[in-house]
């Protein structure tokens, strides 16, 4: 399995939860568990902690990461702008690479073997097919018309049967890098542009693949109670029973 950049974004700003990013969750910086993550998995390297504060560029050097440093951006600014200054310079450091996994400090509930099943997930029937595999969740529909099923027609024909759907959970994404320009261009919190992005992702990506993860993985951490919601998840579901010992 060819492996795959691991490109974990964290600012330093937070409005609904002042630094959450280095706040303690387990006994660690919240960043923290996702370098482990990337770095326990076997299908990710190099890992790479893309950052616009010193504190949390300290804890990706400790780690021993590759640290990349970028301005601080406008609250607005949507996270493909990180991502898209990261392959900037990591690709400005000499990695050559056209895939890459992208993930979000806030989403700590995901395991190593989580990453490497999707990556091979990727390389044996997104890649050929220039399209992504991105964390997911089965759900069900919330509207149902009797006798159609809503979303592209991949998803129609794997889900007709049980008529369960997918959403996307936003843990971890994993595209090749031209495509991902050509639907994450550098947008901000506008909703006309916002709506043009979405409308870029149908067309670059007429179906995407779906790595399923269990339903306690999809807490993303925002808000304060949702920090403490997703501490006791983590402690429940990953630490009790033994890993990262």
């Amino acid at each position: 399995m060819k492996k795959l950049p691991a490109i974990i974004i964290a600012r330093g700003g937070s409005k609904r939860t002042p630094r959450k990013n280095v706040l303690p969750f387990c006994g660690k910086p919240l960043v923290e568990w996702s370098i482990i993550q990337a770095q326990a998995s076997e299908g990710c390297s190099p890992v790479v902690l893309s950052t616009d504060d010193d504190e949390i560029a300290d804890i990706g050097d400790r780690c021993g990461v590759v640290v990349l440093r970028r301005p601080v951006m406008p609250d607005e600014t949507s996270g493909a702008v990180a991502f898209d200054i990261a392959i900037d310079q990591l690709r400005g450091n000499g990695v050559k690479f056209d895939s890459f996994i992208s993930l979000l400090a806030t989403g700590p509930l995901r395991l190593p073997w989580n990453l490497d099943s999707a990556i091979y997930k990727y390389w044996r029937f997104a890649y050929p097919r220039r399209t992504q595999v991105i964390s997911g969740l089965q759900v069900v529909p919330a509207m149902h018309i009797p006798g159609k099923m809503g979303g592209d027609w991949y998803r129609q024909w794997y889900y007709k049967a049980n008529e369960i759907g997918m959403m996307d959970i936003g843990l971890f994404s994993i595209c090749d890098v031209d495509s991902y320009r050509a639907c994450m261009q550098r947008v901000h919190g506008d909703a006309k542009h916002l709506l043009k992005t979405r409308r870029l992702v149908e067309k670059v990506h007429p179906y995407s693949i779906f790595y399923k993860c269990k339903p306690w993985q999809q807490t993303d951490i925002d808000y304060p109670d949702e920090f403490e919601f997703a501490e006791v998840l983590f402690k429940h579901f990953i630490l009790d029973k033994g890993y990262y010992q």
